[in-house]
């Protein structure tokens, strides 16, 4: 057997009940963190916070996860997946709540890195479980349409985040965010099989974190994911306050803007999990990568609330098409490697492209303000492009040889 195995039907196989249950879960954890998105670097300004600081904060979270998730992606193969995702619940509810007791913006800091370090036990650990349920042939439509749980999360919670600060402080959303969490943790608890390790399956141990670098489609999709999630990174970080201090707009219209990406992008994946099974998932990718650099770069331009609405929906076009893409690459390599291990490699990027684009975005904004600072970001992510078209140059070559029975060179 592959290294991390495969799910198959059978007797006790959770099917799709434990996707149903654990989608639900993932919703309300999702909804969590999308109710704090765009109040964050608002929350931070008003507690003395510059715009560096402020990229910092929103930064660490996911600069913690890019160490963590390989490590937890691995333990998820080795010894279970559900009592991974308890322990990182319980610990990102105990966080969120203190967010909401901060007095300054060092221990939102503070806050916000442990929080990274349970988040990455959380959302990464739910994809795998889904993951090693795909069927063959099948991955692009699985990840779509489960990925829609959480954008759905994502894209209410910024509208209902935005509303509780202007009905009741930017501290309730944190609360709120906590409270979630908590209703997550009772439901994977209560409805989500434990999905054991690869010991209890008699299965082959999964492989080390070296040898995942050389899968080139691995390599390939991580280096994309930084490209993606960098441009998305400096738009959470720096948008909301572009929003308020140069169109005027409300902690209700921030949040609602960001609640239509994601809603945008949860209406696509459905339709572009379909088409990743069957168009070329490296092109279908391609096409969705670009378009996040063109976004960024665009947003100086907004001058009105319908601008704003243009652009947010360019980069739900551009995530909306990429993620269903990439991940069903990911879940094949998944299972020659282990597919805990192969998906902590992607979130591992999707940190490190987070961590960059709001820590790089602030420090821009900070020494040249805030429009020039979106297009020097988009420059930057345009040319990352160059790494994911590299190693994934022979990916329809490889494609081809495993459907005629060949192993692929390299």
């Amino acid at each position: 057997m592959s290294a991390g195995g495969s799910a198959t039907a059978g007797a006790g196989d959770p099917g799709p009940k434990a996707l149903l249950a654990l989608g639900s879960a993932m919703f309300a954890v999702s909804l969590g963190i999308g109710i704090i998105i765009p109040l964050l670097p608002i929350y931070a300004d008003e507690l003395g916070a510059g715009a560096a600081w402020a990229g910092l904060i929103f930064g660490i979270n996911a600069g913690v996860r890019v160490f963590a998730t390989p490590v937890f992606g691995r333990l998820a193969d080795v010894s279970g997946k559900k009592r991974i995702l308890l322990i990182g619940l319980g610990g990102f509810a105990l966080a969120a709540t203190l967010m909401g007791m901060a007095s300054q913006y060092w221990h939102l800091f503070a806050l916000r890195a442990v929080q990274g370090l349970f988040s990455a036990m959380v959302l990464p650990v739910a994809r795998a479980y889904a993951g090693a349920l795909a069927r063959r042939g099948r991955e692009g439509s699985l990840m779509g349409v489960f990925n829609v749980s959480l954008l759905l999360g994502h894209a209410a919670g910024p509208l209902l985040g935005g509303a509780l600060a202007d009905a009741m402080g930017l501290r309730a959303p944190f609360f709120s965010m906590g409270l979630l969490s908590l209703v997550s943790l009772a439901m994977v608890q209560v409805l989500v099989p434990e999905q054991p390790g690869w010991r209890a399956r008699d299965a082959s141990p999964p492989a080390p974190f070296r040898q995942l670098l050389g899968s080139p489609t691995l390599v390939g999709v991580s280096s994309g994911w930084v490209v993606e999630v960098m441009g998305r990174g400096a738009f959470a970080a720096l948008f909301p306050l572009l929003a308020r201090n140069q169109l005027g707009l409300t902690a209700t219209e921030v949040g609602l803007l960001v609640s239509l990406q994601s809603l945008a992008a949860s209406a696509l994946q459905p339709v572009t999990g379909y088409l990743a099974d069957r168009w070329d998932r490296k092109r279908l990718a391609l096409a969705g990568l670009v378009l996040m650099p063109l976004g960024v770069a665009c947003l100086p331009l907004v001058g009105s609330f319908a601008g704003a609405v243009a652009i947010v929906l360019v980069l739900a076009l551009s995530s909306g098409t990429f993620f269903p893409s990439t991940m069903a690459m990911v879940l094949v390599e998944g299972r020659k490697y282990g597919m805990g291990s192969s998906i902590g490699m992607i979130e591992m990027s999707r940190g490190l492209g987070m961590a960059l684009g709001s820590m790089t975005g602030g420090a821009l904004a900070e020494w040249l303000g805030l429009e020039p600072a979106f297009l020097v970001l988009g420059g930057m992510t345009l040319m990352g492009v160059a790494p994911f078209l590299w190693y994934l140059r022979g990916y329809g070559t490889a494609v081809a040889m495993e459907k005629q029975g060949a192993a692929p060179a390299g």
